[in-house]
């Protein structure tokens, strides 16, 4: 992999390093911008997913300069995991992370440099270096479907560290082991009872008096993820008109001194009058709109981890074809169709 990520490198070598110098002002313009947001509120940090809604408050004219220039916006994430926790969640919630990945990452490396032959907790142990180390460029656990397998494999080679301390030490030496720490687990549970009790402690002062000044304005009820219209297809989400679809009842906070507002509100008529738009050419234009029907539970419950295919044949000369034996679509009724005739003719 090495050898080919240089190969790549060395054949466009100078569109790298014409690029580079603004990758590298840009980084930097993120960790000055996630200093701020963490100076902010040092402890606590700024709340939980407020990076992204506050950077272009706590950004610095050059920075917004530049994300123009690479169509990035004012808004962005911080691209450093770590920064963002201690951004979002303060020292409190950066130390409370960290230890979560150091306990279980100390205890693996003990054991692989003494058990040198458990190929399975060394390259366990590799892979989650491996993601913590993209962490530094990027920010993969906001993303729940990258974020669940890294936490599965972080609690797998917690499993895999246990074996093999088990292996390791046996049975009855485990349990003396553990006699003898008897007198030695009072300190630190003495350590995060105080911890919990300053912490909690804070959390309330903080509450009460930051409770007037909450911005509700940065929260909604009933809308889903930003979408764009027109925007370029080489900068996906970047550029065009952005809007966002909304449930039956949907709600946002304004702040206290408005007077108007004014929001661009289309019903389902247009929007659904603008996709057959792509599909069928101005020939729409003309079209009347009748009626629409919202059909719930219109295809099958196809859930990630299903398998996309299933048997067709039931039992002896009996037979199934369906959406539901394939991919949940005209596609996939066509396909499961074609294949219970297949086996049909063959038997």
């Amino acid at each position: 992999v090495t050898v080919l990520i240089g190969i790549a490198l060395i054949s466009r070598w100078e569109a790298v390093m014409s690029y580079l110098p603004t990758v590298l002002q840009h980084r930097w313009q993120l960790t000055l911008t996630a200093a701020r947001m963490a100076a902010s509120e040092p402890l606590f940090g700024v709340g939980i997913s407020q990076f992204y809604p506050l950077s272009e408050q706590f950004r610095s004219p050059e920075f917004l300069i530049l994300n123009d220039s690479t169509y990035l916006g004012a808004r962005t994430n911080t691209h450093n995991y770590f920064l963002q926790v201690a951004a979002e969640l303060g020292v409190l919630g950066l130390i409370a992370f960290v230890l979560s990945l150091y306990t279980p990452l100390r205890s693996s490396w003990k054991h692989i440099q003494f058990t040198r032959n458990n190929w399975l907790l060394a390259g366990t142990f590799a892979g989650v270096i491996c993601f913590l180390l993209t962490c530094l460029a990027g920010q993969p656990l906001i993303i729940a479907i990258v974020g669940y397998p890294f936490w599965i494999a972080l609690g797998l080679l917690s499993a895999l560290t246990n074996m093999a301390n088990q292996a390791y030490h046996g049975d009855e030496s485990q349990a003396l082991s553990s006699q003898r720490s008897l007198g030695t687990t009072r300190m630190p549970r003495v350590i995060i009872i105080t911890g919990v009790l300053i912490v909690a402690t804070l959390t309330l002062a903080k509450a009460t008096r930051d409770r007037n000044d909450v911005d509700l304005t940065r929260i909604d009820y009933g809308f889903y993820d930003w979408e764009t219209v027109g925007g370029a297809a080489s900068v996906p989400l970047r550029a065009g008109t952005e809007y966002r679809w909304s449930r039956g009842n949907a709600t946002f906070f304004v702040s206290g001194n408005t007077e108007q507002i004014k929001s661009a509100i289309q019903d389902r008529e247009i929007i659904q009058i603008r996709e057959m738009h792509k599909w069928f050419g101005d020939n729409v234009e003309s079209w009347e709109h009748i009626k629409t029907y919202s059909i719930e539970h219109g295809q099958p419950d196809l859930r990630p981890g299903d398998p996309f295919r299933k048997n067709i044949k039931s039992s002896e000369g009996v037979y199934i074809c369906g959406d539901h034996r394939d991919t949940p679509s005209i596609q996939g009724a066509l396909v499961s169709g074609r294949r219970a005739a297949a086996i049909c003719l063959k038997n």
